[in-house]
């Protein structure tokens, strides 16, 4: 049965990139990854629709964990924070950005000391790119 499942789920891999050109996302659920260009999806509790975004060229980034938070809803009652950051941090400086993992959005970035003046536009690409795929 899970070998029946696995290869099901090849072929809806290798369906999705023959339709669209493009490979599926990375899963970076589990483990230790170094993200460099391509396309990563994030799920934080099983059943959940996963983050997915971009890593641009010219970045590397590390996982640095998952922080916790209470959801927050503004004034008019919608949901401005899941309460679930996906935390990434820049390895060449002390910089990262923080993704909601629950509404694609970017919840904290930090901009270090750093001769990488590029590093603030491509944290802006990774926000860009960043959606709840359902």
């Amino acid at each position: 049965m899970g070998l029946s499942i696995a290869l099901a789920g090849l072929a809806i891999a290798a369906t999705l990139v023959a339709c669209t050109g493009q490979k599926a996302p990375i899963d970076i659920s589990y483990g230790e990854h170094t993200l460099t260009e391509g396309t990563y999806s994030f799920t934080w509790e099983k059943g959940e629709p996963p983050l997915v975004f971009e890593v641009p060229a010219g970045v590397e980034l590390e996982i640095r964990g998952v922080t916790l938070d209470a959801e927050a809803v503004n004034s008019e009652g919608e949901l401005i924070s899941s309460g679930i950051g996906l935390i990434l941090d820049d390895v060449d400086s002390d910089s990262f950005i923080t993704l909601d993992v629950g509404l694609g959005t970017e919840w904290k970035r930090y901009i270090g000391d750093s001769n990488r003046k590029e590093l603030g536009a491509l944290f802006d690409q990774i926000v860009e790119s960043a959606r709840v795929q359902e």
